[in-house]
């Protein structure tokens, strides 16, 4: 039966959590943008993200396809979500909107050539696979795809393919790297986020405060700074520094972080999702020590995790923070280097901002799916998509 609105969200890459707060937010979002949705995903994909959205919305049907597991060799994964995500391209009727919520780098030449002849309505989510624009050197083929389809001087790329990025901080700074051509391609929304109702960390029984960061670190850059916060601290006491995340990709450097006097989980592989919020639940404050080019091109979710755990931010400052913080309001401190930040932790007259100075539950409603969709709604239509 037809339906006036009605989107297939297709999840053909993610598996085994990965991405599943985002994805059930984002179908949640969608969800109040048409009048039905029906999800494609791993049955792995499926269990975790279909309760977050049942509680939530009553208009989203769920279908499983088979995709590869995380374990998986990476290339092949790529290969079985291109597959997928042609089938539907060439086979999904065609007053369907097809919502991408993974950019495959092998599928994007692909629909671009087909879609000028099905002239399909399609969106396409970006996420980190952004900053691979802005760096000249590319380690992968993934990498150089990606380069050469955004940043084509001489492609003309099809009209009824649009490319969602979450935050328009972001939307600003690829304008500066895209083709012309690509100029009115990509269209921004801000991150949605499903919050629970978590209450921030009493800590009337200790003495020293707890700042951690929250997801993966940021390579060697970001565990040093870490490292030197938590040197700095030696002689005052004062705190009680954590990596809370997965930490595969610096697991040459525990015995130094360690060393420092830096809390870590007992496993360097991802966590589950029980285990990081105990962690985060533990925190005071979340730290984030990015470098400012990190969030140039690419939205955070571990940022959002502290304000549904309502933990105050300590960041340095980069791009998606600032117009975070100048959207929505602040919650937290951003400083301008690392060296500012340890000034101003064991500064005499330094007051850490307290977690009641902030409305994060105003803040978690305007970040939820149902608000964020209002404003999507508007853009959507602005563009003809529904």
């Amino acid at each position: 039966m037809k339906t006036k609105n009605r989107a297939y969200y297709i999840d053909s890459f993610c598996a085994d959590g990965e991405h599943e707060v985002f994805n059930a937010a984002s179908l949640c979002m969608f969800a109040h943008v048409f009048d039905t949705v029906n999800y494609y995903g791993g049955n792995h994909s499926l269990r975790s993200i279909a309760p977050i959205v049942r509680e939530r919305v009553s208009n989203v049907e769920y279908r499983t396809i088979h995709t590869l597991r995380k374990h998986c060799n990476t290339k092949l994964r790529y290969i079985v979500s291109f597959l997928h995500n042609l089938r539907f391209l060439l086979f999904a009727p065609a007053h369907v909107t097809l919502i991408y919520n993974y950019t495959n780098p092998l599928f994007l030449k692909t629909a671009d050539v087909l879609n000028k002849l099905l002239r399909r309505k399609v969106l396409v989510t970006c996420h980190g696979e952004m900053n691979w624009l802005r760096t000249k050197k590319c380690y992968t083929s993934r990498e150089r795809w990606v380069r050469r389809f955004f940043l084509s001087k001489t492609l003309s790329p099809c009209k009824n393919i649009y490319y969602l990025v979450l935050g328009d901080s972001i939307l600003r700074n690829l304008r500066l790297l895209l083709s012309p051509n690509f100029q009115n391609r990509f269209l921004s929304v801000d991150h949605p986020y499903i919050g629970s109702a978590a209450a921030g960390c009493n800590r009337t029984d200790r003495k020293k405060i707890r700042i951690g960061t929250i997801g993966i670190p940021a390579g060697n850059k970001g565990i040093e700074a870490v490292i030197r916060l938590a040197a700095a601290d030696r002689q005052k006491n004062f705190y009680e520094f954590s990596l809370n995340g997965y930490l595969g990709h610096i697991g040459d450097k525990l015995m130094e972080i360690r060393a420092a006097g830096i809390d870590v989980p007992d496993t360097v592989e991802f966590l589950s999702r029980e285990e990081l919020s105990s962690r985060i639940e533990k925190l005071d404050y979340a730290l984030f020590v990015y470098p400012p080019e990190e969030y140039m091109l690419t939205a955070s979710g571990s940022i959002l995790d502290a304000v549904n755990y309502e933990k105050p931010v300590l960041s340095l400052k980069n791009d998606y923070f600032c117009y975070l913080f100048e959207k929505f309001g602040a919650f937290g401190v951003l400083f301008d280097s690392v060296d500012e930040m340890i000034e101003a932790l064991y500064a005499e007259d330094f007051v850490l901002p307290s977690p009641d100075r902030f409305d994060f539950k105003a803040l978690k409603r305007q970040l939820s799916p149902e608000s964020i969709a209002v404003e999507l709604q508007n853009t959507l239509r602005l563009h003809n998509i529904v």
